[in-house]
């Protein structure tokens, strides 16, 4: 696998747009970076950047958003496979 540097590769998906449209693209975009890249991504620190920023997202006001955000969210918990604590742990901040 080609070695990526991901610790700012959030700061690239379009996912704090204001644009609603541009968040869900964004999310979409995360998504399949995920799916291609699950190994690089399960890191604990990664993972902690990536749910604060898909957190974001599930709390967002526009409802299409809301809910892609928690699907994707939901999505990423299959390709990363991290332990659950670490889930929570984020989710409890």
């Amino acid at each position: 696998m080609a070695n990526i540097c991901l610790a700012p590769v959030f700061l690239f998906f379009p996912i704090h747009y204001l644009d609603w449209k541009k968040r869900l693209e964004g999310l979409s975009n995360l998504l399949t970076f995920i799916q291609e890249h699950p190994v690089e991504i399960s890191h604990p620190m990664r993972v902690v950047a990536l749910f604060d920023a898909l957190l974001q997202r599930c709390r967002d006001s526009n409802s299409k958003v809301n809910m892609y955000g928690m699907e994707v969210l939901v999505s990423s918990l299959r390709y990363i496979k991290v332990r659950i604590i670490i889930f929570l742990n984020v989710i409890k901040h």
